[in-house]
């Protein structure tokens, strides 16, 4: 079942990035509810990772622990497919987000300066971004990547607040943030059990 979510992670992320691509140059277009739908892996992408980071604090503490009892449940809890589909879906998203900056420069440059941001800022954080989506990929680097990244998207989030956006300009921000979240504390969680002595793989 873990790979079967890994598979889906691969399948959603792969063709969210390649609609994005046509897209951004203008190549196709489909409905918004469509767009939206993949953007957000229909919800399943993030619903995962919040009842497994659920399920693995309760398995991480004593007194809960009697709670995860089935071994199909702490298999897929505990599995390297789990983090790396969740970071391989929010990698690819960033790596769309980064391209979609790079050809919307104007607009992306005018939206820093209008939120009181220096034009050199719009590229540390485009840099950033995309230097924390390849550490995803890289096991020694997740946790420190993941946690840039929330930074920026918490950052994002406050822009949009400061500016009185609406929420909607946020969703995405707010959405991966809580993955990234989720990414940390699985893998922090599961390095635990391995030094407890569990047989966890991460």
């Amino acid at each position: 079942m873990v790979r079967g979510f890994y598979l889906l992670c691969l399948f959603l992320s792969l063709a969210t990035f390649v609609i994005t691509l046509l897209l951004i140059f203008g190549v196709m277009s489909v409905s918004d509810i469509f767009l939206q739908t993949l953007i957000f892996r229909g919800w399943i992408v993030i619903g995962t990772a919040i009842s497994s980071t659920v399920l693995m604090l309760l398995n991480s503490f004593g007194s809960f622990k009697s709670q995860v009892r089935s071994e199909a449940v702490r298999h897929f809890i505990s599995s390297q497919y789990l983090l790396k589909g969740l970071c391989f879906s929010v990698a690819i998203s960033f790596f769309a987000v980064e391209i979609g900056k790079f050809v919307y420069d104007a607009e992306m440059r005018k939206f820093f300066l209008e939120s009181g941001y220096a034009v050199w800022f719009l590229y540390f954080i485009t840099a950033v971004e995309t230097l924390g989506a390849i550490g995803l990929f890289i096991s020694k680097l997740i946790v420190p990547a993941a946690s840039g990244l929330a930074v920026t998207m918490f950052g994002a989030i406050y822009t949009h607040y400061r500016n009185n956006d609406p929420f909607s300009d946020s969703l995405e921000a707010f959405h991966l943030l809580v993955i990234l979240v989720c990414i940390i504390i699985i893998r922090l969680l599961g390095r635990k059990e391995v030094t407890d002595g569990d047989a966890i793989t991460v």
